[in-house]
């Protein structure tokens, strides 16, 4: 009995292999219009899962059964589908696959540069909605009180930072303060001012 049971399982194997068959494809992909290799190209059993790369001649090679969906991908071509026919038995086959470039014709663009800087800002800044708008010129505003406010507290420094740069540039020593009646003037009204807000 057990002999019988060991037979007849050989036998339901043999049969699904016989059913499940792989067949050999080996092959080359071509442009249609030039005939020439093309390289790359990805052939993908999507019945199985499985996908192979033409190399730099065009050829491949791969398995398939009966009845599996093969597919040759490339994004410069247009996708073919290859389905295995019932036909075909278990030899060798040879396939040239030609591939029609997929072309994707684009309306014409003119660049032009602009005529000035000015052109150029005010076509970018009428892209900008009303709001963005206010709000950028409100940052503006922000930033130059911040400047001015820096300013008004460092006076001395940049004045101090100017004489230095016009001694650099001319060689010329700017003129001395301390003698100045006006400067000593706006320093006195400085410290009462001061004093004052110390109180």
């Amino acid at each position: 009995m057990k002999t019988v049971l060991a037979f007849l399982l050989s036998l339901l194997i043999l049969m699904g292999t016989e059913a499940q068959h792989q067949i050999p494809f080996s092959g080359i992909v071509l442009d249609y219009q030039t005939l020439d290799p093309i390289s790359h190209v990805l052939i993908r059993n999507a019945s199985q899962s499985t996908h192979v790369l033409s190399d730099t001649l065009g050829t491949f090679y791969l398995l398939a059964n009966v009845g599996d969906s093969i597919y040759f991908e490339d994004s410069r071509y247009r996708d073919v589908v290859l389905y295995v026919p019932v036909v075909m038995d278990a030899k060798p086959y040879g396939l040239v696959q030609l591939l029609v470039p997929d072309m994707v014709v684009l309306e014409e663009v003119i660049v032009t540069p602009f005529p000035s800087e000015e052109v150029f800002l005010q076509s970018i800044v009428s892209y900008i909605p009303p709001a963005r708008k206010e709000d950028a010129y409100q940052v503006k505003r922000e930033i130059m009180e911040q400047i001015r406010d820096l300013y008004t507290e460092d006076q001395f420094y940049y004045k101090m930072w100017s004489y230095r740069r016009f001694y650099e540039l001319t060689g010329e020593i700017p003129p001395n303060d301390f003698i100045n009646p006006i400067a000593w003037t706006n320093f006195i009204q400085a410290m009462k001012q001061y004093r004052n807000e110390k109180k």
